[in-house]
C-alpha cells in the first residue's frame, strides 16, 4: 500500500505540474481587439497570462512538490494523518488516499 500512495502521489505531482504549466503557456485572460480589414471590421481574442499568475502557478507547483517530500519524511517517522490530508489538498487526490489507508506497520 505504500508503494502504491507513492507512486500515485509523485504521478499526481508530476501531471499536475505539466497541467498547470500547459494552462499558463496556454493563457487563461482573455484580450479581445477590433482590427479594420479594409472592408469590414474583425474582432480577434487573444488569450494572455499575466505575471501575477505565472507567479502563482509556480507557487502552486513548489508547494506540491514540497508536500510530497515531506510526506516521504513523515511516512518514515509514522505519521500519516497530516500530509495525507495535504497531499489530497495539494498533491495528488487518490495518492493522499491511499496514504490515509497505510496499515500501521508499514510505517516504519
Amino acid at each position: 500500500m505504500r508503494k502504491a500512495s507513492t507512486i500515485f502521489t509523485w504521478i499526481g505531482v508530476v501531471l499536475q505540474t505539466v497541467l498547470y504549466l500547459v494552462r499558463g503557456w496556454l493563457g487563461f485572460i482573455p484580450t479581445t481587439s477590433t482590427v479594420y480589414t479594409g472592408y469590414y471590421y474583425r474582432t480577434e481574442t487573444t488569450w494572455s497570462t499575466p505575471l501575477w499568475a505565472w507567479m502563482l502557478i509556480i507557487a502552486l507547483i513548489v508547494i506540491s512538490i514540497i508536500v510530497a517530500i515531506c510526506r516521504e519524511i513523515s511516512l518514515r517517522r509514522g505519521n500519516k494523518v497530516l500530509v495525507g490530508v495535504l497531499t489530497i489538498i495539494f498533491a495528488s487526490k487518490v495518492g493522499g488516499v491511499l496514504t490515509l489507508c497505510i496499515p500501521e506497520h508499514q510505517l516504519y
